[in-house]
């Protein structure tokens, strides 16, 4: 999932949205990226994220 930039009237990716985007405050939530879960169909932040593993 990413943020749309947009440019020239025209819509292009930008960076991937992170748990910050959605409000969270955990430590190194900017470095913590959302994927959809194919199964559930559910925002998830994946283990094994930069955040995930800074935190330790």
């Amino acid at each position: 999932m990413v943020i749309l930039d947009e440019k020239d009237g025209k819509y292009q990716p930008g960076r991937f949205l992170n748990a910050k985007d959605f409000g969270r405050t955990d430590k190194h939530a900017e470095f913590k990226h959302y994927a959809i879960d194919e199964i559930t169909n559910k925002l998830v932040i994946p283990n094994g994220t930069m955040g995930d593993r800074w935190d330790r």
